[in-house]
């Protein structure tokens, strides 16, 4: 509907139907040819102007501004309200004839009859509409072809004009510049001519259907001159002429190459990312906004045996906990994975993020998997995406153990036999090795076994028939039983008979430092002396079958017994020297071992002399409380990262205890609220019978755990059962005490939690820092003492300061009033004078408890008011009298602004009393102030262009009270007095600073 301008004077209900129709009202004020102009400005489509009956006061006015409003760009209405005179017209006919769109009238308080207003307003628009198509047409006659050429050249886009058929009746330079045509190859030819092949036949498809109405968004790609293409986006709309038939189409190109290549990029970019997340051999997952899983790729599914197609579109923490081992697979952990995750979905922010963490994670097949994982944000226009990292480190994670078994191992005391083992001093698989080779170089089979006879690696070419007896219960018995006698702790080479089989056997130990640790047994080989017979009576005893057992004994090696002891000679050599470098290992782990323990002392040393100095710094300059638990509070943490720091206060009547600062606690702090039913921090422990001397075992000035005795006495307001409670939810093992103590005074304590299977480590830095604290904590408490008496003094101070001036005040009013009572006019003059002075220096005192600063006063002020006080008591402010001051930011103690103050009062005085007599009256008169300061010097100058000082008058000699004061105040202040006669008269007084001096 129209958008509408109507003035105040119009009635409410015309507005109000106005509005039910959809129309919408501006509103103004204006009666006369501004109203045009608001029209304009606001854009409306009409104007209702109700003419005021004033115009009928003054209608030849009224006639001009009407005229002018007709003259407007907006089409108006007039309506006129006859008064109940039927010959009554504000304005004149002739110039009513001039609104083109009609008026209104109305007869005093009748209502408008809206159904004419309404086709009114609707005839007056679509008229007006007319006339803007109609003057629009105009400019695309062959008249204003030229104009309207020059406006498309103007558009920073390529213009284009087709006709009913396709070809082109107008381009703009824009578009013959883009593609690089002349304006002869264009105008008059087909626009399909310039269109690709894929492009001509949807052009020809869509073209007569384009034809019918407006052009929006509809993508080609044009041949340029140079044979590159150019793709675009055009827009447009069908013009039509006077006939309602189609006269042309109208479009805008919009060049997209820019956007095709960069889609084009986008999607290259995309296809090599998924192509290398797929490809990776690291877990790779992406989630949504909303922490659903959106890429799964194959390393993350070999890592955890899930497949993509299980994943995709679930929430990651809920498969995360799957993924989780059973032991830590709780409803704790399920709340505290989505929290994290939420966090880091909603804010970027997160305690994982960014950083790499190590855990362990169970595969679908129960399989238990290390992991290093490496989460972080991705920004997005709906929130953050969160990307993961995931590398398996399962067989870097078993090679350390194995690695650290062995060093632990190594570095054992030799003495502990039952703690050092072969299989932890040497890498089996290596060994195996060895004894494979050795086996198959002599033909003998071999093993190695623990000092019992137990195997620690696998049988070397073993023959059959030891199979066979080793298969038995018996046999195996005596198998075990042989191996442990054959090897033994002896130092000579031993071959014999095995205790099972009868075949020959020997072996060697390997020993560390005199302890036999293992076996190397070599053998299952016969010579031709052994009979049958024998071998078939053991098999009767072991219950085996006698031709089987005879078969595999012929398969046993042939070796004389001089052969058997040379290999057994090798095996002893080279027992012996592996005995010989598994203790040289354990001699060299352990010096590595102790190396580096003393490396890590060496380095956790310096760390905490450095976190010492650090404290130390930074407590010399902290001033308040909060800053020194802050920083303890922060130093702990760091030392202890894992622990929970809580930070106490004793309040000054002994009575109570209160919980300030906490560290570590933050993340649990919602859940710790729900447990106790209040905030926590600040908490107050009240202590019954005040600070009862048990209260010493709390705030030693020592490190210790906290004790049940303690428990009782801290936190009596809390149930144990609560309290455990609390335990459970920080996981918490040990709890530990050391107290702000200091010089026999008590501050407060600090308590250290840490979680279950951690031992505390740092007790002694902690102790001195807490020590150093407790320091920084008794120089705080004195220097908030000293600052409370220091404010109670300068509140002192300012009223006395306060006092002294309305006692002089006083003073100062009781010599007026004295004054109003006498009858000599010297008596008078005498009294005035005084009062002077006793003002001078109650300003001094007003001046001091106005400053910021008790014990210096600003002179410019004071010199200033003080001249402006005087002129005004001596009743000559209508006298030319002009005052100058030259007075820079100059201050100084009471002492030395008292005197000075009164030297300023009295030659001030002086020069109002006599400088300016009668005979002066036709002159100007100055007087002048200047006071400077350079160094610890002072110099006044207080001169004016009176009638001078006569010669023969000398302050020290002088026979008034005044100039006698004078000569006495610059003595006071140590100073030195000059006059200078010429052209009136100049005092110029040297002085210094006063130092305070010690009152009797």
């Amino acid at each position: 509907m129209a958008k509408i301008l109507i003035n105040s004077n119009t009635e409410i209900d015309l507005e109000k139907n106005l509005q039910s129709i959809g129309h919408q009202i501006f509103y103004t004020d204006s009666h006369h040819k501004m109203v045009g102009v608001e029209a304009e400005k606001l854009n409306v489509d009409l104007v209702l102007m109700n003419i005021p009956p004033e115009w009928s006061d003054a209608q030849a006015e009224g006639d001009e501004l009407t005229s002018n409003i007709f003259n407007s760009n907006v089409p108006l209405i007039p309506l006129i309200d006859l008064k109940g005179q039927s010959d009554f017209l504000p304005i004149h006919k002739h110039i009513l004839a001039n609104a083109t769109h009609g008026f209104m009238l109305k007869n005093d308080s009748e209502p408008y009859n809206l159904s004419q207003l309404r086709h009114m307003i609707d005839i007056a628009i679509y008229k007006h509409s007319n006339t803007l198509n109609q003057d629009l047409n105009k400019k695309c006659t062959p008249s204003g072809e030229i104009n309207l050429k020059n406006l498309y050249d103007e558009i920073p886009l390529p213009y284009q004009s087709l006709d009913a058929d396709g070809n082109f009746l107008e381009v703009n330079q824009m578009w013959l510049d883009t593609l690089g045509y002349s304006r002869e190859e264009v105008i008059g030819r087909w626009f399909g001519d310039f269109l690709t092949t894929d492009c001509l036949d949807i052009f020809k498809s869509k073209f007569p259907r384009l034809t019918a109405g407006r052009v929006q968004g509809q993508e080609c790609e044009l041949i340029k001159k140079d044979g590159s293409t150019l793709h675009a986006l055009y827009h447009g709309k069908v013009k039509y002429g006077d006939d309602g038939k189609f006269n042309n189409l109208q479009c805008i190109l919009q060049d997209t190459s820019l956007s095709k290549k960069t889609e084009e990029a986008l999607r290259e970019s995309e296809k090599k990312f998924r192509t290398f997340v797929q490809q990776s051999l690291d877990g790779i997952v992406l989630l949504d906004e909303e922490g659903r899983v959106i890429e799964w790729n194959k390393g993350y599914e070999k890592i955890t045996g899930m497949k993509k197609e299980s994943a995709i579109g679930k929430l990651f923490w809920e498969l995360k906990y799957q993924l989780t081992p059973p032991e830590r697979r709780t409803l704790k952990r399920l709340k505290h994975l989505m929290k994290l995750q939420l966090e880091a979905l909603e804010t970027g922010r997160a305690p994982f993020l960014s950083q790499i963490h190590e855990t362990d994670l169970i595969r679908t097949d129960g399989e238990i998997r290390y992991i290093e994982q490496v989460a972080f944000p991705i920004k997005t226009r709906l929130g953050y995406r969160v990307g993961y990292v995931t590398r398996d480190v399962t067989h870097r994670k078993q090679i350390e153990e194995a690695l650290e078994k062995r060093i632990v191992a190594l570095s054992k005391p030799i003495s502990n036999t039952e703690e050092i083992r072969f299989q932890d001093l040497f890498n089996l698989k290596d060994i195996q090795e060895i004894q494979d080779l050795f086996a198959e170089a002599t033909g003998v089979g071999s093993i190695i076994t623990q000092p019992d006879g137990t195997p620690i690696t696998k049988p070397s070419n073993f023959t059959s028939l030891c199979s066979l007896v080793r298969g038995t219960a018996k046999g195996a018995q005596n198998c075990f039983r042989s191996n442990s006698c054959v090897g033994g702790n002896s130092e000579e080479i031993l071959i014999r008979k095995c205790f099972s089989s009868g075949l020959w056997e020997s072996g060697a130990s390997i020993n560390i430092g005199g302890i036999h640790i293992a076996n190397w047994l070599i053998g299952q080989v016969r010579n031709e002396a052994q009979k049958e017979d024998e071998i078939v009576a053991y098999a009767h005893k072991l219950g085996l079958k006698p031709e089987k057992f005879i078969s595999a004994f012929n398969e046993v090696p042939l070796m004389s017994t001089d052969d058997f002891r040379k290999i057994a000679e090798a095996l002893y050599a080279f027992a012996n020297q592996l005995s010989s470098l598994a203790y040289q290992n354990v001699q060299q782990t352990r010096f590595i071992r102790e190396r580096q323990k003393a490396e890590n002392a060496l380095q956790r040393s310096l760390q905490e002399e450095e976190i010492t100095n650090q404290v130390v710094s930074q407590l010399v300059g902290a001033s308040k409380t909060t800053e020194i638990y802050q920083i303890i509070g922060e130093t702990i943490k760091k030392l202890l990262p894992n622990s929970y720091v809580v930070i106490s206060s004793i309040e000054p009547d002994k009575k109570g205890m209160s919980i300030l600062k906490t560290f570590g606690l933050k993340k649990y702090r919602q859940e710790m609220e729900g447990i106790l039913k209040i905030n926590p921090i600040p908490t107050r422990f009240p202590v019954h019978n005040g600070f009862i001397p048990e209260m010493d075992d709390f705030f030693t000035d020592h490190l210790q755990e906290l004790t049940p005795e303690i428990y009782n006495l801290i936190f009596k307001i809390i149930s144990p059962r609560v309290f455990r409670r609390i335990e459970r939810l920080l996981d918490v093992g040990k709890f530990y005490n050391i107290g702000f103590y200091w010089n026999k005074q008590h501050y407060g304590g600090l308590t250290i939690a840490l979680p279950k299977n951690q031992s505390l480590e740092h007790e002694k830095t902690i102790e001195t820092i807490v020590n150093q604290a407790s320091i920084a904590l008794q120089r705080s408490y004195a220097e908030k003492a000293i600052k409370e008496s220091l404010e109670e003094k300068e509140v002192l101070l300012r009223e006395i300061h306060h006092r002294v001036k309305n006692n002089m005040q006083i003073i100062s009013s009781l010599l007026n009033l004295q004054r109003q009572h006498v009858s000599g006019e010297e008596t008078r003059d005498v009294l005035k004078e005084s009062q002077g002075r006793v003002k001078s220096m109650a300003m001094i005192h007003e001046k001091l408890y106005q400053s910021p600063n008790l014990t210096r006063v600003d002179f410019k002020d004071y010199i200033e008011k003080l001249a402006s006080n005087l002129i005004y008591t001596y009743k000559i402010e209508n006298r030319d009298i002009e005052q100058v001051f030259e007075v820079k930011d100059v201050e100084m103690n009471i002492d030395t602004a008292i005197p000075c103050g009164l030297i300023i009062n009295e030659l001030i005085t002086n020069s109002l009393k006599y400088a300016f007599p009668p005979s002066f009256q036709n002159k100007k008169g100055v007087i002048k102030i200047k006071l400077v300061q350079t160094g610890n010097l002072f110099q006044l100058e207080i001169s004016d262009n009176g009638v001078g000082l006569p010669a023969d008058i000398e302050p020290e000699n002088a026979e008034t009270l005044g100039l006698q004061l004078v000569h006495t105040l610059v003595n006071q202040l140590d100073g030195s007095l000059k006059i200078d006669r010429i052209r009136g008269t100049k005092f110029t007084i040297t002085f210094q600073e006063l130092n305070y001096k010690e009152r009797i």
